[in-house]
């Protein structure tokens, strides 16, 4: 489905929650698991699932609304009431008035749904991303043959053993479990033995290098964009038996190991048009996305089709148009507002169309 944007004013957080609900499920083309919203009350919520724009993938989401907050989280699976997640998930999200207006902004395809919104009691813009990101590691996946159970040198049947190296860890995952068992044989077109599985796993589940590229957090913290952290919320690493996968792009996180949001090696220089009404080179700098735990850390991927930008010459509700993609601007704090001064030059460009 082609990729979307919505923007608007909802009357409150109510309203909000159905425009949302309406924009996964009618616009954007996810498939509902699971819809409380009838009026979009605190508690309701929405469950969606996509297998992306590939169609080979599998994404789940959950949206909930509570009295002043809009909580978002990536899930391994969800059914009846009851999601998998990659580790105990704590509501956590937007702040937002119950009874005032709110504005959205609202961008989505089948692999992604980027949310933004603003109330008044708000001094600033906050915003999330759910669904999957751009890897950098490989996405080649092999599939088990059977079920496995949890233990030690455990010998799993796979159809292509090719993308496996004796030494080195990778993702296995289905909807109930996900973690990074270390390859430490290979029959080579039957099987590789994993040195630990903490979790049993069903016939059909997934391995590789980042065979599902799920955004999700872990603890009390959702993917959030987040004025005082200059990009994604920065999470608490793993408790025992947790699942590994979190957000990076803080200038600080717990666990010891954040990615800023602004990597200056990183630089893609583009030129600029459009409401800017100029024609010069602008900074855009990718959002990463990272994993924390001890014994496969480093950066997953980036945030697809989000960047942050120096704010000078832009406001939100600009656009720039990049490689005949355009962006839509968005400040998440005004540069006077408290503590945050220091993200005065920081605003994110996010694809519209």
């Amino acid at each position: 489905m082609a990729y979307q944007y919505q923007t608007g004013i909802a009357k409150n957080s109510k309203d909000l929650m159905v425009k949302l609900r309406d924009f996964i499920i009618t616009t954007t083309g996810w498939t509902s698991v699971q819809d409380t919203v009838t009026d979009g009350s605190a508690g309701q919520y929405i469950a969606a699932s996509s297998t992306g724009e590939s169609g080979n993938d599998k994404n789940v989401i959950r949206c909930l609304v509570q009295s002043t907050f809009l909580s978002m989280h990536g899930w391994l699976s969800w059914s009846a009431g009851t999601g998998k997640s990659l580790a105990g998930l704590t509501a956590s999200g937007m702040n937002m008035d119950a009874n005032n207006y709110v504005k959205y902004w609202f961008f989505g395809s089948l692999d992604r749904v980027v949310v933004f919104v603003s109330a008044p009691s708000q001094l600033f813009i906050q915003g999330g991303y759910l669904g999957s990101y751009t890897r950098l590691r490989s996405a080649n996946r092999a599939v088990t043959a059977n079920a496995e159970s949890a233990g030690t040198s455990v010998v799993v049947e796979v159809n292509n053993t090719t993308y496996f190296t004796v030494g080195q860890r990778y993702v296995i995952a289905d909807d109930n479990g996900y973690e990074y068992p270390k390859v430490t044989a290979i029959s080579a077109g039957v099987s590789v033995t994993m040195d630990v599985l903490q979790n049993s796993y069903a016939a059909g589940a997934w391995v590789g290098e980042d065979p599902r590229p799920l955004i999700a957090s872990i603890g009390t913290t959702a993917p959030i964009f987040n004025a005082d952290t200059n990009g994604i919320q920065p999470v608490a690493a793993p408790g025992t038996g947790g699942i590994p996968v979190t957000a990076g792009g803080g200038q600080s996180g717990a666990g010891g190991f954040a990615i800023r949001g602004v990597d200056t090696n990183l630089i893609e220089r583009v030129g600029v048009e459009g409401m800017l009404d100029v024609a010069a080179p602008i900074d855009m700098f990718p959002m990463y996305y990272a994993c924390e735990y001890p014994l496969s850390a480093g950066v997953l991927g980036t945030l697809t089709e989000v960047y942050q930008i120096p704010r000078v010459g832009l406001a939100t509700d600009d656009t720039i148009t990049v490689g005949g993609s355009t962006y839509h601007v968005i400040e998440t704090t005004p540069a006077s507002v408290g503590s945050t001064t220091s993200l005065g030059s920081v605003a994110y460009a996010v694809r519209r169309a």
